[in-house]
């Protein structure tokens, strides 16, 4: 038979054919399949501990990848076939530890030890949970040790050493640690998206929010369903200042996670943060109808009815938790334990008119921060100069014999030292603030601010606040300025203002400077006030004017400026002045909503310092 040399197959046809074949079987398909021959396998086994344990499987892989919200579908059908058990329990609580929800991972670790869970289990996770919140650094090597001798995962224990290490603040630590995990491996293990993800985290600690942002969009690329990267990449993306961008991040997170508590609490902050209002009500509904009722959902709907100017819902909300003692972190030590259920409950006694409990409240955080990094408690506060000051002012203004009040460290910013800071809002050009200016201030709040107005109050109380905070001045505070302007427009001259004729006043005297061209600054421009705190330039499009936006109110903040601050009087004469004020009411935008303290200090901090203002020319 003669050598008949091996060619390969002509399949002309069927080539092509196949190829249209194989374009049709999508993704989709691919998964979708895999879960019908998953779904079959479980209902083979039957009800009961091989469908249990083929779910509660996937569910654990799930947890460690960080796709948490796949996880809680599996433990979901874990619980179907099986029951509620310690396993399903402790799988929730390791979910709850690698989302930093402390509360929940207690209810999770209190429910799998009331089933009847395994000791060594249960210490296990405590230990996991102590490395994850950084309290135990001392003892952090012999319990690594001990979780290695366990069997624990090692891409569990470094993940634990690491965000330890960035919940003390030390982030160089945590970065010396994943440098040399790295050393050590070659990259291609299951862990090494972990790795990317502790890594970005490090990044983010360490300020780099840039190059944060740039390796959760990769690891995202692979691993779409990486929940601890979305809320990374939520936190990094805002930090950069980009809250739109911010934002569509997690709508896309909630868009894939569905009613994920954590993808909807973080949504929700962002909203309130970038005030968007006509959001808020569904978003609150949204939450109210989970079915998990998370306490960290129930802190979140309590900040919605603070926004929404509900403060006694608010307090009845967290009253409970926060009376007993629940924090979001408590076993997350130095660095994170201030218990922000009662810091919550005060602001909303604050808001709500209730400041003697508020007082109580700040004062009992005080303490805890204190206990908790070693230092001495801080005093009880001095009894106030008067029984209503007591009650409305000395929480955040202090009693007269202090700087501050207790609640002033969690607000931004700074509230007023009466003793010796200069007030803001005064309608003499000679800078010394009368009563009528303080009464102003107690009636209407300075908007955009911490500083609630008291529009209740009887004018007799209004008088005697306003005098008990003039008492409190010193003989320096006192003392008159040189004025920059001989008076004040009248009506009738504000009335006759011109827009066209402000507009180019408002460019010749000096205000683009800092707040920009048409009204709106760039960002480039950060001042500090008289005590070296950031004060930054307000957008006169879009933000509350503190003084509010009457003619009158307007004319004093340019005539007299705001003494203390980085904004001078601007030495114009009455006429001129109307001029500016008209051209000012004419481009005031709708207000946008004021933002929190804490957002505040991030906008106010977000540009290099200019540590002197720009002097107004005069005309």
């Amino acid at each position: 038979m003669p050598n008949v040399p091996r060619t390969k197959p002509v399949r002309a046809r069927s080539a092509p054919l196949a190829g249209r074949r194989r374009s049709r079987l999508r993704p989709a398909a691919v998964l979708g399949l895999g879960m019908v021959l998953v779904a079959c396998a479980v209902a083979a086994l039957g009800p009961g501990g091989g469908a249990a344990a083929v779910c509660l499987g996937l569910a654990r892989k799930h947890v460690a990848a960080d796709e948490i919200a796949l996880a809680a579908r599996w433990l979901a059908r874990a619980e179907w076939w099986g029951g509620a058990g310690p396993p399903i329990a402790l799988l929730r609580a390791a979910a709850a530890r690698r989302q930093g929800h402390a509360d929940m991972w207690k209810r999770q670790l209190d429910a799998a030890a009331a089933a009847g869970a395994d000791r060594a289990a249960l210490e296990l996770e405590r230990s996991l949970a102590a490395l994850w919140a950084g309290v135990d650094r001392t003892g952090g090597e012999q319990r690594m040790t001990a979780l290695a001798a366990a069997g624990v995962d090692p891409d569990e224990i470094l993940a634990g050493v690491v965000n330890g290490c960035i919940a003390a603040g030390d982030w160089r630590r945590a970065a010396h640690l994943l440098d040399a995990a790295e050393r050590l491996d070659a990259g291609d293990r299951p862990g090494a998206d972990l790795d990317g993800l502790l890594r970005a985290r490090v990044e983010a600690a360490a300020g780099a929010h840039g190059d944060a942002e740039r390796r959760l969009r990769g690891l995202l690329a692979r691993r779409p369903a990486n929940d601890g990267a979305r809320e990374s990449l939520v936190e990094a993306v805002a930090a950069l200042g980009r809250l739109d961008d911010a934002l569509a991040v997690a709508r896309d997170w909630v868009a894939r996670a569905g009613d994920d508590p954590t993808a909807l609490v973080a949504l929700s902050r962002l909203l309130r943060r970038g005030g968007r209002d006509g959001e808020l009500p569904a978003m609150a509904d949204r939450l109210g109808r989970l079915a998990d009722r998370a306490p960290f959902v129930d802190r979140e709907r309590a900040e919605l009815d603070l926004e929404r100017g509900e403060p006694a819902a608010a307090r009845q909300r967290v009253a409970p938790a926060a009376t007993g003692g629940r924090s979001d972190r408590p076993h997350a030590g130095p660095a994170g334990s201030q218990p922000r259920w009662r810091e919550t409950l005060a602001v909303a006694c604050h808001l709500e008119g209730d400041p003697v409990t508020a007082a109580a409240l700040f004062h009992d955080l005080a303490v805890s921060d204190a206990t908790g990094a070693g230092l001495p408690s801080p005093p009880a506060p001095a009894a106030p100069p008067d029984p209503l000051y007591g009650r409305l002012c000395a929480a955040c203004h202090g009693n007269g014999t202090e700087p501050r009040g207790t609640a002033a460290a969690d607000l931004f910013p700074p509230a007023r030292d009466f003793r010796t800071d200069s007030f803001r809002l005064i309608s003499s050009p000679d800078g010394v603030p009368t009563a009528a200016d303080v009464a102003a201030v107690i009636r209407h709040g300075i908007p955009g601010a911490s500083m609630p107005g008291f529009a209740d109050l009887a004018d007799a109380d209004v008088e005697r606040l306003a005098e008990v905070v003039l008492a409190l001045r010193s003989p320096d505070s006192r003392r008159p300025r040189p004025p920059a302007i001989t008076r004040l427009p009248d009506a009738a001259e504000l009335a006759a203002g011109d827009p066209a004729r402000g507009r180019e006043l408002y460019r010749s005297s000096g205000c683009a400077t800092c707040h920009g061209a048409e009204g709106i600054h760039d960002g480039t421009v950060r001042l500090v006030d008289e005590r070296g705190i950031p004060n930054r330039p307000r957008d006169l499009v879009h933000e509350p004017m503190k003084g509010g936006d009457d003619p009158a109110a307007l004319a004093a903040r340019l005539g007299c400026g705001m003494p203390g601050s980085a904004h001078p009087a601007v030495a114009l004469e009455p006429e001129a002045l109307a001029d500016l004020v008209a051209w000012l009411r004419s481009i005031a935008g709708p207000r946008r909503q004021p933002t929190t303290d804490h957002e505040r200090l991030v906008e106010a901090t977000a540009a290099p310092i200019n540590r002197t203002a720009p002097s107004a020319p005069a005309p």
